[in-house]
């Protein structure tokens, strides 16, 4: 949410018509519009190296400094006035070359193209019919062609409670790195057997996705940092799913996750967010599931319940 990619998108939607309407050559035009991309990860650097510098030598004090000027804005007004300084300096180097190419000799009088009122008004009318409708196709596509929210078929609570010689029973917790915040359906389960092998199954499903509660999300991105791909056989299919580790009161941890999304397992958090677009583009549908499992036994001893839950767990979801 500080990263400030949305004020960097807007000055570069800014120096597109600073370039066309003050440069005169496509070259000084693009190296304008490709500054404003520099302007704007240099201004957010130079950002968090003053918000770290005031918090030196301000203990205590406002996160961005006095009256808020450290704020992802600064970002944008930063780099606006270095856009307009460069865009200053390319048309100088213009007007020098202009100037050089007058001690040369008289060129031949370019007469610009004479364009009528009527023509004029013509284009007017033109540019604003488009602008009006790519602003109304906009605005209605956002607030018409929402997402609808779906429904389980089946409640979570149903879920089996014996899978594989594995007895499970309701837990009212689960580790804050694996469970960040609630879903809209939820199963936290503990699942043992006779030799005392146990896992902890966490089943966290959306009906929708919003920006602030995602199946995919920042707070579980540790989770793929060092996963490797744990193969299960079934059914002569061969089927992959995630498995990282996490260290939680002196202890050690296997976790074994994947998602759930339109009817697909998917591993990777890249793949999965294109399906999640996608999904709510063509099929109004942005629901999914996520799926964790945690244990303190051996991958050996708990391959033959991981593959059961995983066969379940996608009947249901």
């Amino acid at each position: 949410s500080c990263s400030g990619i949305g004020h960097i998108v807007a000055l570069l939607a800014l120096s597109v018509p600073l370039a066309h309407l003050v440069q005169k050559t496509h070259a000084r035009k693009f190296i304008l519009v490709l500054s404003a991309l520099f302007i704007g990860l240099f201004a957010n650097g130079l950002r968090i190296f003053l918000i770290g510098v005031y918090a030196l030598f301000n203990e205590g004090a406002q996160l961005h400094g006095p009256y808020e000027t450290l704020y992802v804005s600064f970002i944008f007004f930063f780099g606006l006035l270095a856009l307009v300084l460069i865009s200053r300096l390319l048309s100088r180097g213009g007007a020098t070359g202009q100037a050089e190419d007058e001690e040369a000799g008289p060129a031949e009088p370019v007469h610009p193209p004479i364009l009528d009122k009527r023509g004029f008004a013509r284009r007017q009318r033109i540019s604003f019919v488009v602008g009006t409708s790519i602003f109304l196709i906009t605005l209605g596509f956002v607030h018409l062609y929402t997402p609808k929210a779906v429904a389980l078929n089946n409640s979570l609570d149903s879920f089996p409670t014996r899978i594989a010689g594995f007895t499970g029973k309701e837990i009212d917790e689960m580790e804050n790195r694996l469970r960040p915040f609630p879903a809209d359906n939820e199963l936290l389960r503990r699942y043992k057997n006779g030799d005392g092998i146990s896992v902890e199954l966490y089943i966290g499903y959306f009906e929708i996705q919003d920006r602030n509660r995602k199946v995919i999300d920042y707070r579980r991105a540790w989770m793929h940092e060092e996963a490797v791909r744990m193969v299960l056989e079934k059914d002569g299919r061969t089927l992959a799913i995630n498995k990282t580790r996490i260290q939680a009161d002196g202890t050690s941890r296997d976790v074994y996750f994947w998602y759930q999304i339109g009817g697909r397992t998917i591993t990777s958090q890249y793949t999965g967010k294109i399906v999640t677009f996608l999904n709510g583009l063509f099929k109004r549908r942005t629901n999914a599931a996520v799926v964790v499992i945690s244990t303190q036994n051996e991958e050996a001893e708990v391959s033959s319940l991981v593959g059961k839950l995983f066969e379940t767990t996608k009947t249901y979801l």
